[in-house]
């Protein structure tokens, strides 16, 4: 059985010079000290350091605005299920299936995909 109550968090990438101004960035909007690891996340081939935010002590628009500041064309929202919606802006979205952990090659041949390297951990939404 799923577990539904998991935190709804969204997944978003800024791409500042490094992972500590990233850091700084998400602390500040978030007004907590962030000290997560970056994650690496995949979009349209590309890699770039990736950050989870709670979606519950922050709004959704909140996010979303905040990626924006950053030049983000999209933020990975992940409801309490785990359900994967790519977020382009408040009234344009893609639903895009579970997010689920993978192998290492099945992630890696696709365009699009999340790894933890905290517990060596492939994701994909489908």
């Amino acid at each position: 059985m799923r577990n539904n109550n998991l935190t709804p968090i969204v997944i978003l990438a800024l791409n500042l010079d490094s992972e500590e101004l990233e850091q700084q960035a998400i602390s500040r909007f978030t007004g907590k000290d962030y000290t997560r690891p970056s994650l690496v996340g995949c979009y349209k081939g590309e890699d770039e350091r990736s950050y989870i935010i709670d979606a519950v002590e922050n709004s959704l628009d909140e996010i979303l605005a905040f990626a924006k500041q950053y030049k983000q064309e999209s933020i990975l929202y992940l409801d309490n299920q785990r359900l994967a919606t790519l977020v382009f802006d408040k009234d344009n979205s893609v639903s895009l299936g579970r997010f689920k952990s993978v192998s290492e090659s099945n992630a890696t041949s696709r365009d699009a995909y999340t790894y933890n390297p905290v517990n060596n951990t492939y994701y994909i939404a489908e």
